[in-house]
């Protein structure tokens, strides 16, 4: 897992980062075999959520085999009777590939979550429903979304689907946001450049990274993220301006200037 995180986050080959994740994986799908007292779902899940991010985020589109192996994880946790922990969020991470890819059992799995009022599967169902153009449905459930949660809690969610690479959703998502005013925030402008950064859309990502500096311009985080959108944009000399300024504001580390986990390669 190590060498696979090195290769991702560090050189950012995805090629080789996959198959030091499906190594570990397979490794650890020995481990599970040789237990005795019932599986360690905590490892278990952690290389399965690897494996499914970085095929995930492969440009030659590897989803179906995530799906698949989703599927199968949530297939043994039904059995097995497991955490729900596991299964809420394997479940959740499953609708939002085959929403992502518009997968066969998209709408199937959607509706195995209705029920479910938490703000991850409210914003599935508003992306969901968004890109099948109901923008009645997915108007409402982008309001159950906002009632049921924080305003961090919300943009962890959206986390998720940024480390999931579901670009349309988290455009469909973030389309809801401009409907209120109130909530074209820093944060929001920060979501958006992120957005256009793993689009290769470095022009559109820089004008929001800057309306996110001009509302607070001391948040060293938007600054790293600007100078990561001008480094790829071949702007190398404003790219060191900008991580300059990110730690004149955040002296002694450099943890954040490392690439962001969830940008294309």
């Amino acid at each position: 897992t190590q060498i696979a995180n090195d290769w991702h986050k560090i050189i950012g080959d995805t090629a080789q980062a996959s198959k030091h994740y499906e190594l570990a994986y397979d490794q650890n799908q020995k481990y599970q075999a040789m237990l005795n007292d019932g599986d360690d779902n905590d490892l278990h899940w952690q290389t399965l959520r690897n494996l499914i991010q970085i095929y995930a985020a492969q440009q030659n589109n590897r989803a179906d085999e995530a799906i698949q192996i989703l599927t199968e994880f949530v297939s043994q946790q039904q059995q097995a009777e497991q955490s729900t922990f596991y299964y809420d969020m394997s479940v959740s991470d499953l609708c939002a590939l085959c929403i992502e890819h518009a997968h066969r059992n998209a709408k199937c799995i959607l509706y195995q979550i209705c029920d479910d009022t938490s703000v991850t599967a409210c914003l599935l169902k508003c992306a969901y429903f968004a890109i099948q153009n109901d923008d009645i449905r997915s108007s409402v459930y982008f309001k159950k979304a906002l009632n049921s949660s924080t305003r961090n809690e919300l943009y962890a969610a959206l986390d998720n689907l940024f480390a999931l690479h579901c670009y349309d959703m988290i455009t469909q998502v973030l389309s809801k946001f401009e409907t209120l005013p109130q909530l074209i925030d820093v944060a929001y402008h920060q979501n958006n450049a992120r957005l256009h950064h793993s689009l290769k859309r470095y022009g559109t990502a820089l004008s929001c990274i800057d309306d996110a500096i001009r509302i607070d311009d001391e948040l060293p985080q938007l600054w790293a993220l600007k100078g990561h959108i001008q480094f790829d944009a071949g702007k190398t000399d404003e790219a060191m301006a900008a991580y300059r300024k990110h730690l004149q504001l955040c002296p002694g580390t450099a943890e954040s200037l490392a690439p962001p986990q969830n940008a294309e390669q």
